[in-house]
């Protein structure tokens, strides 16, 4: 379950601004708060059944924006050959420095 709300957490955080405020909104109750279906039911002013399919909607959406749009599998190719390219110029203070930056900059 870690993971599937790691990965839905960080589909979030690229694709939020293509998901409705209702769609953010439970998904960050859900995901990044840990509220249960009830709270978020509650909160909402739906039934739980409601909020649940809401949720399933949601996440689907955004793996589809994933599926299309490949930005999160792109975000990863990228910090993964930072990486390797920081242990293969180990030595190299400046340019590991320049290449933290870009890690922090990939997100």
């Amino acid at each position: 379950m870690l993971e599937k709300t790691n990965y839905i957490n960080n589909l979030l955080d690229i694709y939020e601004g293509l998901l409705n405020q209702k769609q953010n909104s439970v998904l960050n109750m859900y995901y990044a708060e840990d509220f249960s279906l009830s709270e978020i039911a509650e909160n909402m002013g739906m039934t739980k059944q409601a909020a649940s399919d809401l949720i399933k909607r949601s996440e689907k959406k955004l793996e589809n924006f994933e599926e299309a749009l490949k930005l999160s599998e792109l975000e990863a190719s990228r910090a993964r050959f930072i990486h390797n390219l920081m242990k293969k110029y180990e030595g190299h203070s400046e340019l590991i420095s320049d290449l933290e930056k870009l890690l922090e900059i990939n997100g």
